[in-house]
């Protein structure tokens, strides 16, 4: 369960770009990969705690996604599906082969003062840097739907999501919602990069593992619902885990994609059906 509120920190970006714009973006994983790799060479080279370099990781992912979003994704919005798929698969294919040839195929691990340290309660222990990921990825999440709900920029995302002629019609800017939906998509996926690196090796092609992951987890929760994918995060890491136990650590995601399958034959809209952001 602790490793679903890591889940559910990268399904909520992918989500909120999916509700505001209305379009998948199959480079998710590789944004989390870039969110990776540059908090493992900051600590790299300064020794920093991975956990304080989210001050960087997150604004430099978001800066990254506006970039993305205006050179590329703004091109394609509006647009058919297979303009958007072809595009986000491609910047996906792009980014891992720019990984693999600046930093090649090895993997990289960051080791802290307490990455090997536990805690325990009775018959449970719990590891500290999994432990820490998910509280933070929690207090992140509950912060970007506060975000949503209680500010003017976020309701007037939520509104261009709902109905974006309506939007217009209250003098909101529909592409500026987009770009802005993206760029926060981008830093969330960034963080949760952060986190990930603290208990798990980085290499170029990682973000394809957790793109399908975090697709499951969406669908689970409901397509460009923000509480489903805090709902779906936590089920799918008690999911995984029963799997892990029952089928080994090789196996485990057969349990995942078995419940992936179900959600679509029983309950395809998720378990928050409609509702968006």
């Amino acid at each position: 369960m602790v490793i679903g509120g890591f889940y559910s920190l990268m399904s909520i970006g992918l989500s909120l770009i999916f509700g505001v714009t209305k379009m998948v973006n199959f480079a998710h994983g590789e944004f989390m990969m870039l969110g990776m790799y540059l908090t493992y060479w900051i600590w790299h080279f300064t020794g920093a705690d991975p956990y304080l370099l989210l001050l960087i990781s997150m604004p430099t992912l978001f800066l990254f996604g506006a970039l993305i979003y205006k050179v590329l994704i703004n091109r394609v919005i509006g647009g058919i599906d297979e303009q958007q798929i072809f595009l986000t698969v491609g910047l996906s294919i792009f980014l891992q082969n720019i990984a693999l040839l600046s930093w090649t195929g090895t993997y990289r691990t960051v080791t802290t003062a307490y990455s090997m340290a536990i805690l325990s309660a009775g018959p449970v222990t719990i590891s500290v840097p999994r432990f820490l990921a998910f509280v933070c990825s929690v207090i992140l999440a509950v912060a970007i739907t506060l975000f949503l709900k209680f500010t003017k920029t976020g309701k007037a995302m939520r509104a261009t999501a709902e109905d974006i002629e309506a939007a217009m019609l209250m003098g909101i800017k529909p592409r500026r919602m987009f770009l802005l939906s993206f760029a926060i998509g981008s830093a969330l996926v960034g963080g949760a990069g952060t986190f990930l690196v603290s208990f798990y090796y980085t290499w170029p092609t990682i973000g394809a593992i957790f793109t399908l992951l975090c697709f499951v987890t969406v669908v689970l929760g409901g397509l460009g619902s923000i509480v489903g994918c805090l709902i779906a995060g936590p089920i799918i890491g008690v999911v995984e885990g029963l799997g892990s136990l029952a089928l080994g650590a090789e196996m485990k995601l057969v349990v995942v994609y078995a419940v992936f399958v179900l959600t679509l034959l029983f309950k395809p809209k998720g378990l928050m059906g409609r509702r968006m952001l």
